[in-house]
């Protein structure tokens, strides 16, 4: 199982729900819908009213690009695709953004939409691909 969610609706029993703040939307306001769903614990920008046990960070999006690598970089290295094709994926996270920019460096996305691009270039611009 995945140890970070960003996404509250995907939560899963056990997980650390990480609180991002977007354009359009603040993870911040759907901690209460990740602790129902089962977060065991939230990383957060600021001090918040929760249940559980919580750790605040300068940037959560920053303490995911530090994270991931640390956590997942023997499985994805593992990892092989022939062919990459987003077309039908809905979600995607940082562990997968970097797997996919270690192992094919430039690279265009079949059917890539903003979203996507948008992860590949936080990855890429924050140099954590070694």
């Amino acid at each position: 199982m995945i140890k970070y969610e960003t996404n509250s609706k995907l939560v899963k029993p056990g997980q650390i729900f990480v609180a991002i703040c977007g354009h359009t939307v603040d993870g911040h306001d759907y901690i209460e819908e990740a602790i129902k769903n089962g977060a065991e614990s939230l990383v957060v920008m600021h001090d918040v009213s929760s249940s559980i046990p919580y750790k605040i960070v300068d940037d959560t999006e920053q303490f995911l690009i530090e994270e991931i690598p640390k956590l997942y970089e023997e499985e994805l290295k593992k990892l092989k695709i022939d062919k990459l094709d987003l077309e039908n994926l809905e979600h995607i996270d940082y562990a997968m953004a970097i797997f996919i920019s270690k192992n094919f460096g430039d690279f265009k996305l079949i059917n890539s939409n903003d979203k996507f691009d948008k992860i590949f270039a936080l990855v890429r611009d924050n140099d954590i691909l070694g």
